[in-house]
């Protein structure tokens, strides 16, 4: 399967971020996402590389890794240098991808920690996926059953969504680039699309330079003028994979199965489609057509009949109102708490027991755009009390949650719930997040280490680090040892009644 790539000239630039003064700590509105940020050090003085690698491709090899102060295993894009031209070396494009996975913030996308630069190499530290990608599990257990496939491509089509929404088009959609990850329920699956190497923020125009694996082209992309659409038209080949176990245009070479795709002329023989349903293939048709205004949405394809599964919309609703019901506004002056339990959601790998939170989300977020917005809160809340008090309450848990005030709640921001019901509020955590803002190792967090994490997105003054430093630095020496850490966060950031 051949490839097509790009280098710098085929990204996009990423937007400059609105500039907002602080002049209060109040002011500090700091989402997970501005902990991703460039270590300095050296990868292996911070990470244990463990062998042998858990993948490779045309832009480096994929590495376990074991964070040496934390124990946290995680995942590592390492990439050398002398596979990039000088041009992307001196405008470090590679960081592109880390750029685009900053925005993003879904259960189905790939988390990234932080990233690293050496003389040789480039390191981008990701969460570890316990399990294979799509491609493997093909190869190794053939065609999947029509119901499995279903809750693969539901899922694919959610983490999809939730791109197109954020305006970036992935641009690489292929087996290998799904992982899987197997539940606690048998052919239900947790998935991950990562590598977005080639990924791009949407503009105005189109794209205008080919990239991807041919396989999963869409037609439009050979002929060099093609949109986000494409990546539906991989999620159709994906399909036709996954219930079939072969693909739907292939050739003796890549000009061959180039040739097949823009023709987009498929069959669908008996002796493989015979026991599929009808849903099933006219989902898959309308997907695959060639002229990409008719070809089905992300949003569109999850409200295909297919798709439906009553399932997914049960919930216990009386748990769900008493959940949210729960939420109140912030301690002024826990402004700390907040940065350190938004720092400790951001490095954690998912928590055992977050499956509630994850399925309230999901029955929260109605149109499935990976966030949640003011009205989709009042239309749930509704329904457990009157809607003069669902709107009050739902303003209240936008302005408790909302922690980057954009206007909606993302996956993150909505875990913080766990940190009252205990579920993150560890010793173990506690420790690993101390540790994590400890760099220098000094056993104490002091003032220059909250600079060094605050002041790589925004300028904050260092009286407001010292007002910070002060809610938990009891002993007043300007410092906060272990224990003072960890009387800061037992007494529970305190968001819910």
């Amino acid at each position: 399967m051949g490839s097509f790539c790009s280098g710098a000239g085929g990204r996009e630039s990423i937007l400059t971020p609105k500039y907002c003064p602080i002049v209060t700590k109040n002011d500090i509105h700091f989402p997970g996402r501005k902990f991703i940020q460039e270590n300095f050090s050296h990868f292996h003085e911070i990470y244990k590389q463990i062998g042998p690698p858990l993948g490779c491709g045309g832009f480096g090899a994929v590495w376990k890794c074991e964070h040496k102060r934390t124990g946290d295993i995680r995942a590592v894009k390492i990439m050398e240098k002398i596979t990039f031209t000088l041009e992307e070396i001196e405008s470090r494009s590679v960081f592109m991808e880390v750029e685009i996975l900053k925005t993003l913030d879904h259960p189905n996308v790939v988390k990234v920690f932080e990233y690293f630069e050496d003389d040789y190499n480039y390191y981008i530290v990701m969460e570890l996926i316990q399990g294979c990608d799509l491609y493997s599990y093909i190869e190794s257990n053939g065609k999947m059953i029509e119901s499995h496939a279903k809750d693969v491509m539901k899922k694919l089509f959610c983490g999809i969504n939730y791109l197109h929404s954020r305006k970036v088009a992935h641009r690489d959609i292929k087996p290998e680039n799904v992982l899987l990850q197997q539940t606690e329920i048998l052919g239900r699956f947790d998935l991950k699309i990562i590598d977005f190497n080639v990924s791009s923020f949407k503009k105005d125009r189109k794209f205008d330079v080919p990239v991807g694996t041919t396989d999963y082209m869409a037609p439009e992309v050979f002929n060099g003028k093609y949109d986000e659409k494409c990546d539906m038209w991989s999620c159709g080949v994906i399909l036709y994979l996954l219930v079939s176990g072969f693909l739907p245009f292939g050739g003796q070479s890549d000009t061959e199965t180039e040739n097949c795709i823009k023709r987009a002329r498929y069959i669908l023989p008996d002796e493989l489609f015979s026991e599929i349903s009808n849903e099933c293939k006219n989902l898959l048709k309308k997907l695959l057509k060639k002229d990409p205004t008719k070809r089905l949405s992300a949003s569109q394809a999850l409200e295909h009949p297919w798709l439906y599964n009553p399932e997914d919309e049960s919930c216990d609703y009386s748990l769900l109102a008493e959940t949210l019901n729960s939420i109140k506004e912030p301690q002024k002056n826990k402004k700390l708490k907040e940065l350190v339990t938004t720092l400790m959601i951001s490095q954690m790998n998912k928590p055992t027991n977050v499956g509630k939170i994850e399925k309230f989300f999901s029955v929260v977020d109605k149109n499935q755009d990976g966030v949640i917005s003011l009205e989709e809160l009042i239309e749930k809340l509704a329904m457990k009390m009157p809607r003069k008090d669902a709107e009050e309450q739902a303003d209240k848990i936008m302005k408790t949650l909302d922690i980057d005030e954009n206007g909606y709640i993302d996956f993150s921001e909505f875990l913080r719930i766990l940190v009252e019901e205990e579920v993150i509020l560890t010793k173990e955590n506690i420790k690993k997040t101390f540790d994590y803002l400890d760099k220098n190792a000094s056993s104490k967090i002091e003032k220059d280490d909250l600079k060094d994490w605050l002041n790589k997105s925004q300028t904050v003054p260092d009286s407001i680090i010292l007002d910070l430093m002060n809610e938990a630095d009891k002993d007043g020496d300007g410092k906060i040892d272990y224990g003072e850490f960890e009387e800061l966060l037992v007494s529970k950031l305190e968001l819910f009644r």
